[in-house]
């Protein structure tokens, strides 16, 4: 995980405030392996969908705007305009995430 990944984490964690497993949220390359034996592009979407998922196990209440609040995170912490992140966006390939 790169040092804009770490950053995003800790954007989301203070913005839902809550702590976060770092497994939580990225594929890790083993289950990738395990699933597909390759591994799929990270999108805004699926960042927000396992983030999601977190709360929901974790019986958190899951706030109305939780894309708009993902979409806030990401913005800041890789230097994009919010209204260019779409559900689809590739974190690495469109957004510039290292």
């Amino acid at each position: 995980m790169g040092i804009d990944f770490l950053d995003i984490v800790f954007r989301l964690e203070k913005e839902f405030s809550i702590k976060l497993p770092r497994a939580a949220l990225f594929w890790t390359d083993a289950e990738m392996r395990l699933r597909r034996r390759e591994r799929p592009p990270l999108t805004a979407g699926l960042l927000h969908r396992q983030l999601v998922e977190f709360l929901s196990r974790n019986r958190l209440d899951v706030p109305a705007d939780s894309w708009e609040r993902v979409r806030k995170c990401l913005s800041a912490a890789l230097g994009v305009k919010e209204d260019e992140i779409r559900p689809d966006s590739r974190l690495i390939e469109d957004l510039g995430a290292t």
